[in-house]
């Protein structure tokens, strides 16, 4: 019988040696690729942020041509920081309350008295069906009381249910007032109004940025030139009108698609008549960023990071790159707005 041959099996191992070796060989490999890989995850970032904004916007603008009234997108300022938005979440305008009560029928208009100073002062009347005049709102009645506070409630007040929309102080006048076709005394005929209230949330949904990211609220800006490359207006925290329930800035989309006003702390376009026309730029960027981060650039300076650009007049929602010169730092998102390039 022919024997076999065994031969004895060999294993072979690293060395402590050769293992401490390759380990420090991936912690310089590490160390080195780090730094080069952060300005990537940043910008990855910001992308991820950037789409989830201009989903959200899109999404305000579809409902609102859908369901035909405006809608729009709240975002709302942090509480320990009011530069900068973690949460958004969708609006709808408030019906108007054009009865004092429904179950008798009582109509309520008004009467402008023009001032003569460029300001005028409103009285509220109201007449049933039956009624041969109109009648003074008493301010001490408590029905008119209540009426009278749901007017207030309103931002803005509307004559004709057309033209100018006219900020509403608590003394019930108008400022920059055009007297124009409507009543100017006690015994003119009442004219309808309509006030605008402020947007009210559906639903209380809220969707969070992703971590890390923020909607950069002081580098954020609206123009009313739609071809201007400077000169903008930022939305900075206005505490004179900001209370615990406006510290936000809303934008609204008409049920036509494109942009109908915006609100920032409570106040409407800034100053601007209605419908609103121009470019809002939203900064995406870091939370680490708005001030300045450890490169000493903040989320304006900062190339990784993204504007999420709308355009007034089609709503058209746009994603385009930050530009690293602060003298044309929404040179791209311009660009890529009127060349409708970039989007979800």
């Amino acid at each position: 019988m022919r024997r076999k041959n065994c031969l004895s099996s060999v294993f072979y191992a690293m060395t402590l040696v050769e293992l401490l070796v390759v380990m420090t060989i991936m912690v310089i490999l590490v160390a080195v690729s780090v730094p080069s890989l952060k300005p990537m995850l940043e910008s990855q970032r910001a992308a991820n942020g950037a789409r989830v904004v201009a989903l959200k916007l899109q999404q305000a603008r579809i409902k609102a041509m859908r369901e035909n009234k405006p809608c729009g997108v709240e975002f709302m300022r942090y509480d320990n920081d009011n530069k900068i938005s973690l949460q958004m979440r969708n609006v709808k305008d408030v019906p108007n309350f054009n009865r004092l009560n429904e179950d008798d029928g009582r109509e309520v208009k008004c009467r402008v008295i023009d001032n003569g100073n460029n300001t005028g002062t409103i009285t509220l009347v109201k007449k049933r069906p039956e009624d041969s005049e109109w009648i003074a709102i008493d301010p001490e009645g408590s029905a008119d009381v209540t009426w009278r506070q749901r007017v207030l409630r309103g931002l803005t007040i509307q004559f004709n249910r057309q033209g100018k929309h006219y900020y509403l102080s608590d003394s019930f006048t108008v400022n920059n007032y055009n007297a124009g076709n409507l009543p100017t005394s006690a015994t003119d005929p009442p004219v309808e109004f309509n006030v605008t209230q402020r947007p009210s949330s559906m639903l209380n949904v809220i969707t969070v940025l992703p971590r890390g990211t923020v909607v950069d609220l002081q580098h954020s800006e609206y123009r009313t030139r739609m071809t201007s490359t400077i000169g903008g207006s930022d939305f900075t925290f206005s505490s004179a009108n900001a209370t615990h329930i406006n510290r936000s800035v809303i934008i609204m989309f008409s049920p036509t698609g494109y942009v109908d006003r915006f609100y920032v702390d409570g106040t409407e376009n800034q100053g601007n008549d209605r419908p609103f026309r121009g470019v809002f730029y939203l900064l995406i960027g870091e939370w680490d960023k708005i001030d300045s981060g450890e490169d000493g650039k903040n989320n304006e300076e900062t190339e990784s990071n993204f504007w999420v650009t709308i355009k007034d007049r089609d709503g058209t929602v746009r994603i385009s790159p930050n530009s690293n010169d602060p003298a044309d730092r929404t040179r791209h998102a311009r660009e890529d707005l009127f060349n409708n390039i970039g989007g979800l």
